[in-house]
């Protein structure tokens, strides 16, 4: 047996107070916020199928006012596309509620302008979009109630 090895009498208190210690700076820390305050979490605004919704102006297009319209799966949109091809996409802008597979967009009745709509359609450039449904037709047999 070695007897050489010798312990000073408060060598094992050392860690032990230094871990209580942290152990209590930590608890402090992680309990309350930077200022003192509890943590609030920023309100939601998704909106869900089927609500109105509203697509302000598109500063990089020649699309000068808002629209409302309808939110829909992007499946069941016929205007979403050539929207997005006319005018330049923005997620904040045009989603109503992201989903990966599957997002919900604000559905307008017109991609474009009216008075751009109207000249295309006269010189025959433009098809003719699917009716939109009123929010009382929408297919609600997927929605979780």
């Amino acid at each position: 047996m070695n007897h050489n090895i010798r312990c000073r009498p408060g060598a094992q208190l050392v860690p032990l107070i230094s871990l209580l210690l942290l152990g209590q700076l930590l608890g402090e820390a992680l309990g309350q916020s930077a200022n003192g305050r509890d943590f609030v979490f920023p309100p939601v605004n998704d909106l869900a199928i089927g609500d109105r919704c509203t697509v302000p102006p598109s500063p990089a297009s020649s699309v000068s006012f808002a629209r409302e319209g309808i939110c829909r799966r992007v499946r069941d949109c016929p205007t979403f596309v050539p929207r997005v091809i006319l005018e330049s996409f923005d997620i904040r802008r045009d989603v109503c509620f992201f989903e990966v597979h599957d997002p919900v967009v604000c559905c307008v009745r017109d991609p474009v302008p009216s008075r751009d709509l109207q000249r295309k359609i006269a010189r025959g450039q433009q098809d003719v979009f699917a009716e939109q449904p009123t929010e009382y037709e929408l297919d609600y047999s997927n929605m979780i109630n």
